[in-house]
């Protein structure tokens, strides 16, 4: 289930507030606030939310290790720019832009609503899909065609309403597919 409607007991954390909320920590990186909630040792029955608000200078420019039971939530258009390692179904990630220059893999994730960008000027530097559940996300890559830029599935992946601005290379175990826009350029 995608739906990340927090009960009044949910622990929650917020990252880079300017809100005046108290009774909640607040944390500068995102990472910092992940850290803090895996040693609260969430679980299935006491997870950890923590809301991302958007920065004025256009990002988070940090690597994430995700933990299980402890979901990432951007409030706005949260750009994230570094790479996403740790991922596994007991967590979720909604609404949310990340950006890699050069190779990324994503594995293992259940996001919503994200979008997924890859940046390259050479021969090589793709995007590639392993075991993810993908609902209502983009998947960019954004090299020169000239250097054949790629999004591929090594398998196991589950896309609901996905789409990418190039043609994915799906494999045969994964389910849905994902719509391609057929654009080079195009970009957020």
């Amino acid at each position: 289930r995608m739906d990340l409607s927090p009960s009044m007991n949910t622990n929650m954390l917020i990252v880079d507030s300017t809100f005046p909320i108290s009774n909640i920590q607040k944390f500068t990186t995102i990472q910092q606030a992940i850290n803090y909630a895996q040693s609260q040792t969430p679980s299935a029955l006491s997870p950890w939310f923590i809301y991302i608000m958007p920065t004025n200078s256009g990002g988070y420019v940090e690597n994430i290790t995700l933990q299980p039971y402890v979901h990432l939530i951007g409030m706005g258009l949260v750009r994230v720019e570094g790479t996403i390692a740790g991922g596994n179904y007991n967590s979720l990630l909604q609404n949310l832009h990340f950006s890699y220059y050069g190779n990324s893999t994503l594995g293992s994730l259940r996001a919503a609503n994200c979008l997924f960008r890859v940046t390259n000027d050479d021969t090589g530097h793709q995007l590639t899909l392993s075991a993810n559940i993908l609902l209502n996300c983009g998947l960019l890559n954004v090299g020169t065609a000239e250097f054949n830029p790629r999004i591929i599935s090594s398998g196991s992946n589950v896309f609901v309403n996905c789409w990418s601005n190039i043609q994915a290379e799906i494999n045969a175990t994964d389910k849905g597919s994902v719509s391609s826009l057929e654009s080079y350029s195009f970009d957020f």
